[in-house]
């Protein structure tokens, strides 16, 4: 198991999230890019790697991270939220 892996596991036992596939990719990809995503972004990555995700249930699991502490929303300037991973604080 890689350090990400582990780490994330352990950010979802500590904000007692159940860890669904759903809410897993999510938050694994924010944890692996660096960069602020919109729901959007975050969609296309997670829908590429599972065509099985909709729309509808990545932005309930950003949701639903988001209230769990483990992801952030980022505001900036234009339309549309970003997020980032919230694991370590910056």
């Amino acid at each position: 198991m890689s350090s990400l892996s582990g780490e994330l596991r352990e950010a979802f036992r500590a904000a007692d999230v159940r860890p669904t596939v759903q809410r897993y990719a999510v938050l694994q990809h924010l944890a692996r890019h660096g960069v602020h995503a919109t729901a959007e972004e975050i969609f296309r990555a997670v829908n590429r790697q599972d065509p099985r995700a909709s729309r509808a249930t990545v932005y309930n699991s950003l949701k639903s991270l988001t209230r769990a502490g483990l992801v952030r929303e980022v505001i900036s300037e234009g339309k549309a939220a970003r997020f980032d991973a919230s694991l370590h604080p910056h």
